[in-house]
């Protein structure tokens, strides 16, 4: 079993199980090399245009790959669609999300039924975390922007960052000239106890993703699941079918900072909402990211794959 990206451990597993009649399995992790694309000069259309010469060697080596795999795992849905095509009829497949320790975290207070039929407004700021890369791959000038208009609206928020790259610093000297009604705090790098502290601390988890990453679910997606946490999500696809199917959170529109701003502040203020939506993550994170038991059901996959 190994994972791929990058291509060289896969294509070493495949060879070792054909000579050991052994099972080669590969785990698809990422969409590898289309994810380079985003890194290429250009215009969309000029991109398009040049990224099967630049990409097409790596693009021969995977369908190579696939075509003599054993099986194919996925940690999403969405990569093992895109890849199909390059699997030999009847592969066995299977997606297991990378998922999350639902016990890590603290489940979101139970309500009494009358509680959440109460008054929707709600004194206390809505606490909003985005955790992750700082990178310009992520949506965070966005996240400033919002910010800012929030500064000056209805609804009291506090906007919590935690993470490294190289916008921290940005986000710090931007974080200071933010007032009024909106606090950010930027947190730096935190250890996995402060940072499940803080999630458990919040009310709505940001997925600030842009589209062009080609990630079909962050990671942060399934701890905000795990905490509890109502997913504000910028990533149409997989992650918002989730989202809806469970009432996890709300959809908006990435690079758009009306839109980010749109959907924070309904969930400032509509506190029934935000309970039910971080209700409907837990239970998504309870059914679906749930590593205690999705990765037991992957070794049982593997285990029971015909000779």
């Amino acid at each position: 079993l190994a994972s791929l990206p990058p291509l060289e451990g896969p294509e070493a597993a495949v060879d070792l199980g054909k000579r050991r009649d052994a099972h080669g399995v590969v785990d698809l992790m990422d969409l590898w090399p289309e994810t380079f694309e985003r890194l290429l000069p250009g215009p969309e259309w000029l991109v398009r245009w040049i990224a099967p010469v630049v990409l097409g060697a790596m693009r021969k080596r995977r369908r190579q790959l696939l075509a003599n795999t054993d099986a194919i795992s996925s940690s999403t849905a969405t990569y093992l669609d895109a890849v199909r095509g390059e699997l030999d009829p009847g592969t066995p497949t299977h997606v297991c999300y990378l998922g999350a320790y639902v016990e890590e975290f603290t489940p979101p207070p139970r309500r009494h039924p009358d509680e959440v039929r109460g008054p929707a407004l709600s004194p206390e700021p809505l606490r909003c975390v985005y955790t992750g890369t700082l990178e310009r791959s992520q949506d965070l000038d966005t996240l400033v922007a919002a910010a800012r208009l929030l500064a000056t609206g209805p609804a009291v928020t506090e906007l919590h960052v935690a993470g490294t790259g190289s916008l921290d610093h940005h986000l710090r000297s931007s974080a200071e000239r933010i007032g009024g009604k909106t606090k950010v705090v930027v947190h730096g790098l935190l250890d996995r106890r402060a940072y499940a502290r803080l999630l458990d601390s919040c009310d709505v988890g940001l997925v600030l993703v842009k589209p062009s990453s080609r990630v079909a679910i962050p990671y942060k997606a399934a701890d905000y699941a795990a905490a509890g946490l109502a997913i504000v999500n910028g990533l149409p696809g997989e992650l918002s079918r989730l989202i809806m199917e469970y009432d996890a959170g709300v959809d908006y529109d990435a690079g758009n900072a009306t839109s980010l701003v749109g959907a924070i502040t309904r969930l400032a203020l509509d506190r029934e909402l935000t309970n039910r939506c971080r209700d409907g993550a837990r239970e998504m994170a309870s059914r679906r990211f749930d590593r205690e038991r999705i990765y037991l059901e992957f070794a049982r996959w593997i285990e029971e794959l015909p000779s």
